[in-house]
C-alpha cells in the first residue's frame, strides 16, 4: 500500500511536467525519487522505469539533448536513483539469485545460493493462481497450471475476485466522485488547460500498465489500487478543474472535505477495534501491553494438556477420567475454538 500512495504521487508529478512545462528539473528530481522508493518497496514495479524515458523523450522535444544532458548527469537525484536501484537488484541477487524475484529469466540457478528454477516457477505460478481466483484460504482450482494458462480463469477471477473487492472498490471511487461533483459545483463549459501529445501518450502508458497487470497478476494489492484510481482520477479531474468557484470557496470545501476524511477514517477504525475486541477477547484499553511470554507459556500448559489427555483415553477409553474428553472435542483458547482428535 504504501508504494502504491507513492505511486498517485508520482503520477501526479508527472502530470505536473507535461501539462505545466515549467520547473521540469525540479519536478524530474520528484519523479527520479519517488521510482527509486516505489521500486524499493517492490522490486516488480521496475517497470515504471518506463516513465524515466517518456520524460527524457519529452524534454528533448521541447527542449533540445544539451538540456537533456544537464537535467539528468547534473542530477544529484539521477546518481541516487542508480545507487537504490542497483542496490535493490543486488539484494534480491544476494537473496535468491534473480535480479528480481521470481521471474524466472532474471534468475541465475548456478550460484551455490541461488534458488533452483523449478522452485522459482511454482511460486510464480503460485502468485499467479492466488491474483487470479484460483487460490483462496479455503479453496485451490484442480489443475492450477491449466488455469493460468491464456485467460482461462477469467470467468473464476470475475466470480471469485471483481464481485468481491474490485467492485467494492469502484463503488468506492464512484462514491468519492459523487461527493466531488457536489463540492466542485458550478462548472463552466468551456475547458482550461489544453491537453497535449504527451498527455495522451501518458494514457497509453497508464493502459498498458493496466494491461500488464490484468494479464500477470490482477489483484488490486498487487498495483491494481492505484492503477484503476489514476486511470479515473485523470477523467475526474479533466471535468473539475472548469469549476467556476473562488481560491477562497475552494479552500473552505478542502478544509471540510479533508475533516470529514479524518472524521470517517477514525470511526471505521474505532468500528474496527470494538468489533476485534468482541470477537477475539482482548481488551487493548484495559491491557496495552500483550504479555506475549505469560500468555505463551498458559497456552502451551493448556494445549500439551489438551494433547496428553487425549493420548491417555485414546489408549484407555474406559477410564471415567476421559469419558467427557473424548474425541472430537473442543477447548475455546483466546478467543479460538480449537478443535482436537485421533
Amino acid at each position: 500500500m504504501s508504494a502504491q500512495i507513492l505511486i498517485l504521487l508520482l503520477f501526479l508529478e508527472i502530470f505536473k511536467i507535461i501539462l505545466n512545462e515549467i520547473k521540469i528539473r525540479e519536478q524530474l528530481s520528484k519523479v527520479l525519487l519517488l521510482i527509486s522508493l516505489i521500486i524499493g518497496f517492490k522490486a516488480f514495479y521496475v517497470l515504471y522505469f518506463i516513465f524515466i524515458f517518456f520524460i527524457a523523450i519529452f524534454i528533448m522535444k521541447i527542449k533540445n539533448f544539451g538540456i537533456l544532458k544537464i537535467y539528468f548527469f547534473k542530477n544529484f537525484y539521477f546518481y541516487f536513483f542508480l545507487i537504490k536501484v542497483s542496490l535493490i537488484f543486488f539484494h534480491s541477487f544476494m537473496n535468491t539469485g534473480c535480479l528480481i524475484y521470481p521471474v524466472t529469466f532474471l534468475c541465475f540457478e548456478n550460484f551455490i545460493w541461488s534458488i533452483k528454477i523449478n522452485e522459482v516457477n511454482e511460486l510464480n505460478n503460485w502468485y499467479q493462481l492466488w491474483s487470479k481466483g484460483g487460490a483462496t484460504p479455503n479453496y485451490r482450482v484442480e489443475n492450477p497450471e491449466v488455469f493460468i494458462k491464456n485467460l482461462n480463469w477469467v470467468s473464476t477471477w470475475i466470480k471469485v475476485y471483481f464481485f468481491n473487492k474490485i467492485l467494492d472498490f469502484l463503488l468506492g471511487i464512484i462514491f468519492l466522485a459523487v461527493i466531488c461533483l457536489l463540492f466542485f459545483y458550478p462548472f463552466r463549459k468551456e475547458k482550461i488547460i489544453k491537453k497535449n501529445f504527451f498527455f495522451t501518450i501518458l494514457i497509453i502508458i497508464l493502459l498498458l500498465l493496466l494491461l500488464e497487470w490484468f494479464l500477470n497478476h490482477p489483484a488490486l494489492r498487487y498495483g491494481g489500487y492505484s492503477l484503476i484510481a489514476v486511470l479515473i482520477f485523470v477523467f475526474l479531474c479533466s471535468f473539475y478543474e472548469r469549476s467556476s468557484l473562488k481560491k477562497s470557496q475552494l479552500k473552505n470545501r478542502f478544509i471540510f472535505l479533508i475533516i470529514l476524511s479524518l472524521f470517517v477514517f477514525n470511526l471505521r477504525n474505532l468500528s474496527r477495534i470494538y468489533q476485534e475486541n468482541k470477537k477475539y477477547g482482548y481488551n487493548v484499553f484495559s491491557s496495552v501491553y500483550f504479555d506475549f511470554k505469560e500468555n505463551h507459556m498458559n497456552f502451551h500448559k493448556h494445549y500439551s494438556f489438551l494433547i496428553n489427555n487425549y493420548d491417555l483415553c485414546s489408549k484407555d477409553i474406559s477410564n471415567k477420567d476421559c469419558k467427557k474428553n473424548t474425541s472430537p472435542s473442543v477447548n475455546k483458547i483466546f478467543g479460538y475454538y480449537v478443535f482436537y482428535n485421533k
